[in-house]
């Protein structure tokens, strides 16, 4: 992930230090055309700092999801095919 803004979540971040890294990413003018990327071992933590999730199921976007609609059941239906939540 050499050219790719990349984070890996750790336990015991907050949610404020956790976006703070990722903000600091985006606006790296070395990254200035990519998104930061961010993995998490717990969807909580998804829901806990990100505003808007992208789900993918084999390779596909299956689902978008921001709000009252981020929420961890949400994402592990869209994860494994359903295509509503």
């Amino acid at each position: 992930y050499a050219n790719i803004p990349y984070y890996e979540g750790r336990t015991g971040a907050s949610a404020r230090e956790m976006k703070a890294i990722l903000f600091d990413a985006a606006q790296n003018p070395e990254f200035d055309c990519l998104s930061p990327l961010a993995v998490f071992r717990e969807l909580e933590e998804f829901v806990r700092v990100c505003d808007r999730v992208l789900v993918l199921h084999g390779g596909e976007l299956v689902g978008e999801l921001s709000g009252e609609q981020n929420t961890v059941n949400s994402i592990m239906r869209l994860s494994f095919g359903r295509k509503s939540v």
